[in-house]
């Protein structure tokens, strides 16, 4: 079963255009991680929605299923369903169940029968990944987030990944110019397989990663990350447009805060222990930035890791942040510093590519070894591009001290 990339076409330009998607990670953002990671803030959604699940029906994942739904992705895919149906629902939300390939196809079915006729529906000879990708972000905004479950092998026509790779950018930038709120959430999980592996049609029976792609408005997806299913994913990539934020300061002098601006002079003066042998005290300064963050799409786990922040100030003055705290989706951060200066300070979540993107990589012949899956990082990394072109960060805030 041989994945070809679709090499766009002036028709496909032309629905490019007519379409509308984001990605970032809800582990910290060098490593993956495997425990379940609750998503920030506030997942509540006032308004009703449309939830499209998709499965890609190439004959490559025909192993995947039983036909009986006992199968590890048939379960999965029941629990999303159930819990879509009894946490935190909206009154006229509304699920679709379909299947994605050449076309996009829904079955009109219950869940059970959706769920047992799948394994017999898996029979396209050829899965286009871009095509695919393109359909599911056509409508994945406002009110709508389409889920699409596949094994995301990818192959080039010509084995160069690196076009394949740039063609998936162009793809996604193109989705992001037209819908800069889309979101996008990556589940990986590691499932039984029994069937042909392709390409190459080999007999297989061991588990194997198969991934859901989550298209959609932050809030929306952030509400079907945070849903109390069963099997939590192995890993978690989640990426969105980058944001400036707003926010307040607040300081224990409240005459060193004018509106948005810190006047440093000011500032009160803490004392502290310098560290080593020395018991002489420093002077330290420090001041509050409170925010309201529900906009990002990043857990409240990662918000709060002071890691995953670079700091960058326009004079000698060294910044720390101490910590982070939320509270009812406002979240506090406390920063310090022993030398306060008037200029601006810049402070950014970093964008990264998680470790585990690379790690689940391969491009050999033959089944992959566990937890890798034919050429994933180049598809990853296609879409992962088109958000780090854009910007290097999750979001950012600038503080103006004089």
């Amino acid at each position: 079963m041989k994945r070809t990339l679709l090499i766009i076409s002036l028709t496909s330009l032309v629905l490019l255009l007519l379409g509308a998607l984001s990605f970032g990670s809800c582990t910290r953002p060098d490593k993956g991680g495997t425990k379940k990671d609750s998503t920030s803030i506030n997942t509540k959604v006032d308004e009703s929605t449309t939830y499209n699940i998709f499965i890609e029906n190439s004959g490559s994942m025909k192993g995947y299923f039983s036909g009986n739904s006992t199968s590890d992705l048939e379960t999965i895919i029941n629990d999303y369903y159930d819990r879509l149906t009894s946490e935190n629902t909206v009154e006229s939300d509304t699920i679709t169940l379909n299947y994605i390939n050449k076309k996009k196809d829904d079955s009109k079915m219950s869940i059970q029968r959706y769920l047992s006729t799948a394994q017999s529906r898996c029979t396209e000879k050829y899965t286009k990944i871009d095509d695919i990708l393109a359909m599911a972000m056509d409508n994945a905004k406002g009110n709508t987030v389409n889920i699409v479950v596949s094994d995301y092998c990818f192959e080039s026509d010509n084995g160069n990944y690196q076009t394949a790779q740039s063609r998936i950018n162009k793809l996604f930038t193109n989705k992001l110019n037209l819908n800069n709120d889309l979101s996008v959430a990556i589940l990986k999980y590691e499932v039984g397989f029994n069937g042909k592996y392709f390409p190459g049609g080999i007999p297989c029976n061991r588990k194997l990663p198969v991934y859901f792609w989550i298209f959609g408005d932050a809030n929306r997806v952030k509400k079907v990350l945070a849903l109390n299913v069963k099997t939590q994913p192995e890993q978690n990539l989640l990426l969105q447009s980058s944001k400036s934020m707003d926010f307040k300061l607040d300081a224990s002098s409240k005459r060193a805060i004018k509106g948005n601006e810190i006047h440093v002079k000011n500032l009160n003066a803490d004392r502290k222990k310098s560290g080593g042998c020395s018991s002489s005290n420093l002077s330290s300064y420090s001041f509050k930035v409170i925010m309201d963050l529900s906009s990002s799409i990043l857990s409240d786990q990662e918000l709060k890791k002071t890691i995953n922040y670079k700091m960058n100030s326009s004079s000698s003055s060294a910044y720390t942040i101490e910590s982070i705290t939320n509270q009812d989706s406002e979240y506090t951060f406390y920063i310090s510093t022993e030398k306060p200066a008037p200029g601006s300070l810049d402070v950014a979540f970093k964008l990264f590519l998680p470790q585990w993107v690379e790690d689940s990589n391969y491009e050999g012949n033959g089944v992959p070894p566990a937890g890798k899956t034919t050429g994933i990082k180049y598809l990853i990394e296609g879409v992962y591009d088109a958000y780090h072109n854009k910007a290097d960060s999750y979001f950012t805030f600038t503080i103006n001290l004089k």
